[in-house]
């Protein structure tokens, strides 16, 4: 009797200490997501202060959790905060969508991923080391995976013009010379998923755009997501886009162009990009076709190596070491990033209207690993941002230096009217402060040649990214230069006494 007593006391007990502890073990739980939630917010804050981004919006995910951070505002002139709806540009993270395009017609049986890209697009070609490729050899695989040989080089394959269509800037881009041979090794380019934006209209026999809504968008409720248009421009739908201008962040649009929408113009907001990051993660329930081919986007292609431990896949880099998955994406004015740990649950989007894509990138790096609960990685400046404080002080100076010079050659070209500065030939020690001068002249020409080089681009495509104190500050460098030369051979033409 005294062991039934005793058995029937433990599990009273027992009972008492579940009741008790399970409480307050959620409640360390709930505790502990405040905490991070607030440590986010502190990050979030202290990066767009640093980094000059106006406005943000960042969807977090933990689970069947949804969290919702939004900062600035939805109109340039700060009436209307920014929220979960607020609409944002989606850079190249939108290759994502147009590779699940793809890979849906595949799964219909519309297309193989081994067909000849010329076998939808019969006029399209390409060369290589100056001879025509043969058609078997560029793939939709090759441009799914980024191994058809293409680059960014804006200076080798450029973008369309405001009015060309999709295939319009596909015609403009055929026949050029390939980097790289097709099909051997990872090299990004968005003009390989502007081909693909073409091959799903000429399979589909639909525009991109009412594809990507009937077939894509609408199916997995993405109802805000859409592609770029000028119907959407012209409503001010988005939150407006911004560029540096000499240390703060100003107003700048872009034009809505059909030819670039498949590799990097959809826009979206926080809500539906939290939906998107459950379906990819698998933690809602979708049809299984979409199912099978989400999944399929997620496989590395063994091609595509990016590095030691980073693959690209349909639209997505795979970190294999640290089992993460993400894109970012880049416009003139807007940048975003999406990345995601499925085994743990969790991701994060982070859209924001500036082009800091090393901010932006940083940013969500650093909330899924506080997600995990580790160590986040330092600040550091987007490039961008650097060139524009660089460029900013090279025109202030400039400016000051330009105008010490124009009154220097004001008072020369007196004292020669007066005779105080006389005609002589050059001698040695005066032929020196030339010969500086015009070495200063070659530093700045050189500018002006190395920086497209540097960027792969030209100077006219160049303003469309780079802060406007770039141009502001080259074009007054080298009238300093012009001047400083100006000076030291008149000086030495016409000397003192």
């Amino acid at each position: 009797m005294k062991r039934n007593k005793y058995g029937c006391l433990n599990f009273w007990v027992a009972l008492c200490l579940i009741f008790f502890l399970m409480p307050g073990s959620v409640m360390a739980q709930n505790g502990n997501k405040v905490q991070q939630q607030e440590d986010i917010n502190k990050l979030v804050t202290a990066v767009l202060e640093k980094s000059r981004i106006p406005s943000a919006a960042i969807t977090v995910i933990r689970g069947t959790e949804i969290d919702y951070l939004s900062e600035g505002f939805m109109d340039y002139s700060g009436s209307i905060k920014t929220n979960e709806q607020s609409l944002f540009l989606l850079g190249s993270t939108t290759k994502a969508f147009t590779a699940l395009a793809i890979l849906l017609l595949e799964d219909q049986g519309k297309l193989s991923l081994s067909d000849p890209v010329s076998h939808y697009i019969p006029w399209f070609t390409a060369t290589y080391q100056g001879e025509t490729i043969a058609p078997e050899d560029l793939t939709i695989a090759d441009c799914l995976y980024q191994t058809s040989g293409y680059t960014n080089d804006e200076r080798k394959y450029p973008s369309p013009t405001v009015e060309m269509t999709l295939a319009e800037n596909i015609r403009n881009l055929s026949n050029r010379e390939l980097a790289l041979a097709p099909g051997q090794q990872f090299s990004y380019a968005n003009t390989n998923y502007n081909l693909l934006g073409l091959i799903i209209e000429v399979v589909s026999k639909q525009d991109y755009q009412r594809f990507m809504k009937e077939q894509i968008l609408q199916p997995m409720g993405l109802t805000q997501t859409d592609c770029y248009s000028n119907q959407i421009k012209e409503n001010n739908a988005l939150v407006p886009g911004t560029k540096l201008y000499f240390g703060n962040a100003t107003l700048f649009e872009t034009p809505a162009i059909k030819g670039l929408v498949p590799g990097g113009y959809l826009i979206s907001n926080s809500i539906d990009m939290g939906r998107w990051l459950q379906i990819q993660m698998g933690i809602i329930e979708i049809s299984p076709q979409f199912t099978r081919i989400i999944k399929k986007s997620h496989m590395a292609n063994p091609a595509s190596i990016v590095d030691e431990n980073t693959f690209y896949a349909g639209g997505w880099f795979i970190d294999a070491f640290n089992e993460v998955i993400y894109h970012s994406g880049g416009t003139p004015n807007y940048s975003a990033k999406i990345t995601m740990k499925p085994s743990d649950g969790i991701g994060v989007c982070v859209l924001t209207n500036l082009n800091a894509s090393a901010n932006t990138n940083d940013l969500a790096d650093n909330i899924l690993l506080m997600l995990e609960d580790k160590e986040t990685t330092p600040y550091q400046h987007d490039i961008w941002y650097l060139i524009d404080v660089i460029f900013s002080t090279v025109t202030f100076v400039s400016i000051l230096l330009t105008g010490v010079l124009m009154a220097k050659l004001l008072i020369i070209n007196t004292q020669i009217k007066n005779n105080y500065r006389r005609k002589t030939l050059i001698n040695r020690k005066r032929s020196l402060w030339i010969i500086m001068a015009g070495l200063w002249l070659i530093i700045s020409a050189a500018i002006i040649i190395i920086l497209p080089v540097i960027f792969k681009s030209d100077w006219l495509l160049m303003r469309l990214w780079a802060p406007v104190s770039l141009y502001c500050g080259v074009v007054m460098l080298s009238i300093f230069s012009l001047l400083l030369f100006s000076t030291a051979l008149i000086s030495a033409k016409y000397p003192k006494g």
